[in-house]
C-alpha cells in the first residue's frame, strides 16, 4: 500500500476477543479476502470504505447567525451501506470543529446559531454503517453584519457649561460588533419637556458637543454603535444638569400702586421657573427718587419744588414673594424703581416703573359744572372738597364735601401657574390665586383658554373655581399652550403668560403604507414600505416590527428592525415553495402599534 492514501480506525470494544476497525483509503489491488487474511492474523476484523468525499461544496443563502449549505456525493461508489452525513463547522483561526450531525441523506443542511460577521471553514463527511468516510475540502464562507450586541465602552458625560455637554466613549468590544462600526447615535432626552434629539457621529469619532442647552437643566443622554443593519444596544442612561448661571427673564408686569404721600406697593409676577437658572432665586427692589423735593406753601393751594441729592435704596426680597411696600418716602416725589431676580451667579435684567408719592390733587372748577377726575385708585373710597376762592383765599365755611367709592377694577392675572403631561391625551393645569389688590373685588371663578399649536385653533374652559384643570381628550405627542385669567363681577382679568408642554408618546395609532414584497432571487424576497403619516405616530418612531407567517408550517418568524428610516429587509433563506403572510407595525419608546400593515405572497399558484 506504499504510496497510496489510507488510514486503519480501530475503536476500542472493551474486553470483547476481537476488536472492529474499517479501513479507509485508496487501496492498491489487493482484494479484499488478501486485507482480511492479513488482518485476522492480529486480533482485528476489518471491514473497507472507500469512497469519495463530497464535492463542490456551496453556501446558496447566508443571514447574520445561519446559512444553508449544499454539496454533491456519488452514492453509486458506496462499499458500505449508507447512513448520512456529518457536518463540521468551525470558526476560521480555531483549530477545533464544532460539529453538526445531520441524520438524513439529502445533499442540503442548515447551520444555525452563528455569530454575525464571522468567518467559518465548513466541511462534509458521510457517514457508513462501519463509520466515517473521507471528509471534503473546506469552504470558507462569512455571515453577514448584525447590530452590535453592546453599545460602546468608557461611555461617559461630562458638564462644560451652563448650555452645552460633552459627550465620550470608546469602541464596542470585538465580541460584540457583530459587523463593521459605521456611526454612534446619541439619544439626548429635555427631561422636563420630555423630548428627545437624536445625533449621529462618524465611527472614527469618540466625542461629541452638545451646546445650545438650557441651563440648569437635566438632561439624560445614552449612545448606541450602527452597522448597516441599523442601530445596536442601547447604553444604560447617563443624567446631567447642566450648570447653574444668572436668571434669564425680568420679573413680569411690574407695577406700582401709590397707597399715600409716603408709601408705594410694587407688585410683580414671578420669574418663569425655567429661567431661574438655579435651584432659587431672590428679588433686589431697586429705587431712586428724582432729586427734586416739594413743600406746600399753601395747605391746599400752591406746591413749590426744590432740586436736592438724589437718593437711593435697595431692598432684598425672598423668592416666592410677588409684592412689597416701600415706606417713609419723600411726599410728592416721583420715584423710578427696578427689579430683578438674583442668584448667586449674579443678577438677571430689570424691569422698570415710575409713580409719583401724592394723594392729594387740585383742579379749577371755575366756571364749570361738572368735572372728570382720572387715575384714581378702582374700588377705593374718596373725599372730594370743593371750596370757594376770593382774591386767592378760601372762604371758610363755603365747601361741598362729596364721599365716593370707584368701581372695582379687573384682578391682575393668577400666579405660580405650571402645566406637565399626564398621559398621551392629557394634561394638568395649576395655579395659585393672583396678588392681593385692593382695586379689585372678590374671585368668582377662572376662565382657562387651550391652543392646539399645530392647527392654531384654541379652545375655552371657562368657570372654573378650582385652582386646577385636568385637560382631557387630547393628541398624542402634540405640543400645546395654555393660559389662565380670573374674573370678577365687573369682567375677566389679564391672562397669564402662555406656557407651552406636549402630551406623552403613545403607540403609532397608524401603519407603515405602500408595504409591497418582491422576490429577488430564488432564496430570497425583497420587503419595502413608507414611513407611518406624521399625525399617526403619536411619538418618536424608534423602528418597525416585521412578522412572517409561513402559511406552509405555521411557524412566525418576527424581525426587530431599529431606525426611523429603514424602510427595506430582505428575507433570505426561503423555500422552494413559499406562500407567506408578512405584516408590519411601527413602534416608539411606549410599545408596537396595534395598526399593521400586510401583504401575501406565493409561488404555489393557485
Amino acid at each position: 500500500m506504499a504510496g497510496k492514501q489510507c488510514f486503519l480506525v480501530c475503536p476500542p470494544l472493551g474486553n470483547m476477543a476481537r476488536k472492529q476497525c474499517f479501513l479507509a483509503g485508496q487501496l492498491p489491488n489487493y482484494s479484499a479476502h488478501t486485507i482480511v487474511l492479513i488482518i485476522l492474523m492480529t486480533n482485528y476484523f476489518v471491514f473497507l470504505v472507500s469512497d469519495k468525499a463530497p464535492s463542490n461544496l456551496t453556501v446558496p443563502g447566508i443571514t447574520a447567525t445561519s446559512l444553508n449549505l449544499s454539496w454533491q456525493f456519488a452514492f453509486e461508489e458506496k462499499l458500505s451501506p449508507f447512513q448520512g452525513f456529518s457536518v463540521f463547522c468551525r470558526r476560521f483561526w480555531l483549530y477545533s470543529f464544532k460539529e453538526t450531525f445531520y441524520e438524513t441523506t439529502t445533499t442540503r443542511a442548515e447551520i444555525v446559531g452563528l455569530k454575525p460577521f464571522t468567518e467559518y471553514e465548513v466541511r462534509v463527511a458521510p457517514w457508513h454503517l462501519i463509520g466515517l468516510g473521507f471528509i471534503s475540502d473546506g469552504i470558507t464562507v462569512k455571515t453577514r453584519e448584525w447590530v452590535p450586541a453592546a453599545p460602546p465602552r468608557r461611555f461617559q458625560v461630562k458638564v462644560l457649561s451652563s448650555t452645552s455637554l460633552k459627550i465620550q466613549w470608546g469602541t464596542v468590544p470585538n465580541h460584540a460588533r457583530n459587523g463593521i462600526i459605521i456611526a454612534y447615535e446619541i439619544a439626548i432626552l429635555d427631561e422636563l419637556k420630555n423630548c428627545s434629539e437624536y445625533v449621529n457621529q462618524s465611527a472614527s469619532v469618540y466625542h461629541y458637543v452638545k451646546n445650545g442647552l438650557r441651563t440648569y437643566h437635566p438632561y439624560s443622554v445614552k449612545i448606541a454603535a450602527m452597522t448597516s443593519v441599523g442601530g445596536g444596544v442601547w447604553s444604560p442612561w447617563a443624567r446631567k444638569r447642566t450648570s447653574e448661571d444668572a436668571p434669564s427673564a425680568p420679573p413680569g408686569n411690574f407695577t406700582g400702586m401709590v397707597r399715600d404721600h409716603q408709601s408705594i406697593t410694587y407688585t410683580w409676577h414671578e420669574v418663569p421657573r425655567d429661567d431661574w437658572n438655579s435651584p432659587s432665586i431672590e428679588y433686589l427692589l431697586h429705587c431712586c427718587d428724582s432729586g427734586i423735593t416739594c413743600k406746600h406753601r399753601n395747605e391746599y393751594l400752591i406746591r413749590c419744588c426744590n432740586l436736592t441729592k438724589v437718593t437711593c435704596l435697595n431692598r432684598k426680597i425672598s423668592g416666592g414673594h410677588t409684592n412689597f411696600t416701600l415706606s417713609d418716602l419723600k411726599p410728592f416725589t416721583s420715584y423710578n424703581c427696578s427689579i430683578l431676580a438674583f442668584n448667586n451667579k449674579g443678577q438677571g435684567p430689570s424691569a422698570w416703573v415710575e409713580l409719583v408719592t401724592t394723594k392729594q390733587d387740585h383742579l379749577d372748577i371755575t366756571n364749570k359744572n361738572n368735572m372728570i377726575i382720572d387715575n384714581l385708585m378702582a374700588n377705593q373710597w374718596y373725599d372730594i372738597y370743593v371750596y370757594e376762592l376770593y382774591d386767592g383765599d378760601i372762604v371758610e365755611n363755603c365747601s361741598v364735601t362729596f364721599k365716593v367709592k370707584t368701581t372695582e377694577n379687573v384682578p391682575p392675572a393668577p400666579q405660580n401657574v405650571t402645566l406637565w403631561p399626564l398621559s398621551s391625551t392629557s394634561l394638568s393645569l395649576e395655579w395659585s390665586k393672583p396678588p392681593d389688590d385692593p382695586g379689585s373685588g372678590s374671585i368668582l371663578g377662572y376662565n382657562v383658554v387651550l391652543l392646539d399649536l399645530v392647527t392654531g385653533t384654541s379652545h375655552n374652559f371657562t368657570n372654573y373655581t378650582e385652582k386646577y384643570v385636568l385637560l382631557n381628550y387630547l393628541k398624542e405627542y402634540h405640543n400645546y399652550s395654555v393660559n389662565v385669567a380670573a374674573f370678577t363681577a365687573v369682567g375677566q382679568g389679564m391672562f397669564t403668560p402662555w406656557i407651552r408642554t406636549r402630551t406623552l408618546e403613545d403607540v403609532p395609532s397608524g401603519a407603515p403604507e405602500n408595504l409591497t414584497v418582491t422576490e429577488t432571487s430564488s432564496f430570497s424576497l425583497l420587503v419595502t414600505w413608507t414611513a407611518i403619516p406624521k399625525e399617526d405616530r403619536n411619538g418618536v418612531i424608534l423602528g418597525y416590527v416585521l412578522t412572517i407567517l409561513d402559511h406552509l408550517t405555521s411557524q412566525n418568524e418576527t424581525v426587530i428592525l431599529n431606525g426611523s428610516n429603514q424602510f427595506m429587509y430582505e428575507k433570505n433563506d426561503i423555500k422552494k415553495y413559499y406562500y407567506y403572510l408578512i405584516t408590519i407595525a411601527g413602534r416608539t419608546s411606549v410599545g408596537v402599534g396595534s395598526e399593521e400593515s400586510s401583504v401575501e405572497i406565493s409561488n404555489l399558484g393557485n
